[in-house]
């Protein structure tokens, strides 16, 4: 009797395989070999491109990402070029308000992953962090640029996350805030006392490696000011170049009626980036040059004169404005 069920069953399981669409019961194997860039900063091919086409050469797409093990993933994210721009572009208006829960490399890494299907995925894998793990203990110090502290950012975040746990999150409700005030007399909040911890960068040489990778990445660029974690570029546009404090929400510049709408890049106006018409300032800088030659600071990197297009956040900026002094 048990031999003639075992056998039924068995001629079940052929009748069923046989239903099976061709292919169906076949297991495509994961990709182990991390994705190859085909240029690279610091090469003359890089320095000869378009900040978009060097977007578009170091893109990875979807269906490559996801078909791609843990371990190559996470090779390739941090071989990204463009990875730095967690660093430079998580400063919205919601960051670094006294009592907020915003943690700004918390949303650079969000907003990077939206753009780079290999992070997004990595950030979902389960064994991300077990990955990130095995890899620190072989990683060299010159296996990535700044490798290490991108990893172990990379891993708190996804220990953090989920977690569920606010843990990660900057909380700076402790830090002195001073009014400020604009040209017509509103009040701009200015956060005062902020340290490199507040940042996720674990000091100042960190920062200063982190300029220097910045350079490579945007070619073009020169570094005028060496980073520090006290002031913004939001400060460093409307407020003073030595200024010390870090501004969340430039808006009241512009509601006030201080700086009104121009629609060219004169020298000694200000330009904003936005992720849409409608959204917080991502980035400010002043206009310092003749064709668009910006001066303006990369999150709590450093000074940086640049084009228009040669920075961290053009690539996720979808409306550029500029802005001149009111002559009312």
């Amino acid at each position: 009797m048990a031999k003639r069920i075992v056998t039924t069953l068995i001629a079940l399981v052929l009748v069923f395989t046989a239903l099976l669409p061709v292919g169906a019961l076949s297991v495509v194997p994961m990709n182990d070999t991390p994705h190859e860039y085909s240029v690279l900063p610091g090469t003359d091919a890089w320095i000869e491109m378009s900040p978009e086409e060097r977007r578009t050469a170091t893109y990875v797409d979807q269906a490559e990402a996801e078909n791609m093990t843990t371990r190559a993933l996470l090779i390739t994210t941090l071989g990204y070029p463009f990875l730095i721009d967690i660093y430079c572009i998580g400063y919205s208006s919601d960051c670094l308000l006294p009592g907020s829960t915003a943690s700004a490399l918390s949303n650079g890494i969000e907003i990077v992953a939206e753009t780079f299907p290999p992070l997004k995925e990595l950030l979902q894998r389960t064994d991300a962090v077990a990955q990130i793990d095995d890899l620190l203990e072989v990683m060299q110090k010159d296996t990535f640029r700044n490798g290490r502290m991108k990893a172990l950012d990379l891993r708190q975040y996804i220990m953090s996350a989920s977690a569920a746990s606010p843990s990660y999150l900057v909380d700076p409700g402790g830090k002195p805030v001073t009014i400020l005030k604009t040209p017509n007399g509103s009040n701009v909040y200015g956060i005062r006392d902020l340290t490199w911890n507040d940042h996720d960068i674990p000091s100042y040489s960190a920062a200063l490696s982190l300029c220097e990778e910045a350079l490579d990445r945007c070619p073009g660029s020169t570094l005028v000011a060496n980073p520090a974690p006290d002031f913004n570029c939001h400060a460093y546009a409307w407020h003073s170049q030595t200024s010390i404090y870090w501004i969340n929400d430039p808006s009241p510049y512009i509601r006030d009626g201080s700086y009104v709408r121009c629609y060219n890049a004169q020298v000694g106006s200000k330009i904003t980036y936005q992720m849409s018409g409608d959204s917080s300032y991502e980035h400010s800088g002043r206009i310092t040059g003749t064709g668009g030659i910006v001066t303006s600071k990369w999150g709590a990197l450093g000074v940086f004169r640049h084009s228009i297009q040669s920075c961290p956040y053009y690539s996720y900026a979808n409306v550029i404005r500029y802005w001149k002094r009111s002559t009312n």
